[in-house]
């Protein structure tokens, strides 16, 4: 069964320093995201991860408690 998370995305400054970030790891020879730029892998912080999530009403009912903008 596959998994299901609530994710936050980044603004496209915070996106862009964190992608900087990947390609100095990856420029030191170090393993890093910045070899896969696609929108699946795009610098993110997932809240939670279950199998299953409560449906999409509940999710964002949570997520408007939350001190940030939904």
């Amino acid at each position: 069964m596959a998994a299901s998370s609530v994710d936050l995305g980044l603004d496209p400054a915070l996106d862009a320093e964190v992608r900087a970030q990947w390609g100095l790891l990856a420029e030191a020879g170090l393993p890093s995201l910045s070899e896969h730029p696609g929108p699946s892998n795009a610098p993110h912080v997932t809240l939670v991860q279950r199998r299953r999530l409560p449906g999409p009403d509940a999710v964002l009912a949570a997520a408007a408690r939350l001190p940030l903008a939904v």
